[in-house]
């Protein structure tokens, strides 16, 4: 029997013991992916001006589903009827963990609740999203007023689009879901993984002879 290349590139040699099934087991904490992903793409953004909008709206977008993946994560393993709340809008499930595990996280319009709730409107707007004419109240210049060329070039823009034009939003998403996520986890029975961990692969294999 010929030696033979296995998929990731090893030389594998003949071996006269003949066959062995390989079992693969692999836990994936989707949060933590997610999570690393948004802090990939807000990185490139801040390291390359072109395009960087575009990296700036990724990291929200991920760091919206990181934020509802992390609850689903906790929610499946310390929550018995947990698939009963799924329908339930992501503040709502917010809520219900903080009731489970005595958890405060301050006042509704201040940080960090204050800036989850504007991130899941850009999420809403985004998501549901429609093709909008935007007109906002005109603006009395003097023809010489230095911003007239200014005014008069500059288009009026969304409020998605506003908090993409720089990294100060995706950074305090950032900043205040890392809260969120430790104020849970330290609410969590002392076997649970270190936070943002990614998760484990095991693999082996069982010689079941020629």
């Amino acid at each position: 029997m010929p030696a033979t290349i296995t998929s990731e590139g090893v030389l594998v040699q003949p071996d006269e013991r003949g066959y062995a099934y390989v079992d693969h087991e692999r836990e994936v904490n989707t949060y933590a992916h997610l999570w690393h992903a948004s802090r990939c793409v807000l990185e490139k953004g801040l390291s390359e001006r072109k395009g960087c909008a575009w990296q700036f709206l990724s990291s929200l977008v991920l760091s919206m589903f990181a934020f509802e993946a992390y609850m689903n994560h906790v929610g499946d393993a310390y929550i018995e009827n947990w698939d009963d709340l799924e329908r339930l809008r992501p503040m709502e499930k917010l809520r219900h963990l903080c009731l489970t595990f005595k958890i405060d996280l301050g006042a509704k319009g201040e940080r960090p609740l204050q800036t989850l709730n504007d991130l899941i409107k850009l999420r809403n707007e985004l998501a549901h999203g429609h093709s909008v004419t935007l007109k906002p109240k005109p603006t009395l210049l003097a023809y010489n007023d230095p911003n007239f060329d200014q005014q008069l070039s500059e288009e009026p823009v969304t409020q998605w689009e506003a908090r993409i034009r720089s990294a100060d939003f995706a950074a305090r998403v950032r900043e205040d879901l890392e809260t969120v996520f430790k104020a849970i986890h330290a609410r969590l029975p002392d076997r649970e993984m270190p936070l943002f961990h990614f998760g484990f692969h095991t693999s082996g294999s069982r010689h079941v002879g020629k």
